[in-house]
C-alpha cells in the first residue's frame, strides 16, 4: 500500500509541520478509502495474480486498471495473450470469438476452479487519481482535527453528556469527505447513503 497523499501536501495545507504528521494516518486514510471503495489506488505495478477460474469466457481481475498483459496460464498451459480482449479499465479478459481451443487440450480457456488461472502484467494506475489524492488529504486532516492539531470545522458534536457548538460559518470537513466518496463510488458508502 502506498500513501495516497503526502505529508508535504498535508503540510501545504494545513501548515502543520511534516514533523507533526503521522505516518499511520496516511496508512489510515488509505485504508478508509479502500475499504470505502472496495478499490486499491495504488501506482501501476507488474505482478502475478491468480484468480478463480469463473467457468466462462470473462475473467474478472481483482485489480484494475490493466496497464499491460504478459502472459496468461489457464490450467497450467499457457494461453496466446493476442487470443484475448483485454479491457483495461475494466479490468476484464474475454475470450475472442473463434479461439480454438482443441490445439491447447482445454474444455473451456478459463474453467471453474481454484487458483486456476495465472494472469502476469502490470495493474495499477500510472498515478493516484488527483480525487483520491484529495479525499485521503482530507481524511488526514480530519484525524488532525480530532487530535486537536487543527480547527475542521465540526459545527456540533455530541458524546455522551458533553457536546459543543462552532460558529456556522465552519467548513464541515465530514461533508466534504461524504462528497468526494459520492464522485468516487455514487450514492452509497459501506450501503448507506451518503
Amino acid at each position: 500500500m502506498s500513501n495516497y497523499t503526502t505529508k508535504t501536501i498535508v503540510e501545504s495545507l494545513t501548515g502543520i509541520a511534516q514533523a507533526n504528521i503521522r505516518d499511520e494516518w496516511l496508512l489510515w486514510a488509505d485504508s478508509e478509502i479502500e475499504e470505502k471503495t472496495g478499490e486499491d489506488y495504488s501506482p501501476a505495478t507488474a505482478s502475478t495474480q491468480y484468480i478463480d477460474g469463473p467457468g466462462g469466457p470473462t475473467l474478472i481481475l481483482p485489480v484494475y486498471p490493466i496497464i499491460s498483459v504478459t502472459k496468461i496460464v489457464c490450467d497450467g498451459i499457457q494461453v496466446d495473450v493476442n487470443s484475448f480482449a483485454i479491457y483495461k479499465e475494466e479490468g476484464l479478459i474475454k475470450v475472442k470469438e473463434g479461439l480454438n481451443l482443441d490445439y491447447l487440450g482445454l474444455d473451456e480457456v478459463f474453467a471453474k476452479g481454484t487458483q486456476n488461472i495465472e494472469v502476469t502484467g502490470i495493474f495499477g494506475y500510472s498515478s493516484v487519481p488527483k480525487l483520491v489524492e484529495e479525499l485521503a488529504t482530507l481524511i488526514v486532516m480530519r484525524i488532525m482535527g480530532e487530535k486537536g492539531l487543527i480547527n475542521i470545522g465540526l459545527k456540533s458534536e455530541s458524546i455522551g453528556d458533553y457536546s459543543y457548538t462552532l460558529k456556522d460559518n465552519a467548513y464541515d470537513i465530514t461533508k466534504a469527505i461524504d462528497d468526494l466518496f459520492y464522485s468516487l463510488i455514487g450514492d452509497e458508502v459501506n450501503g448507506e447513503a451518503v
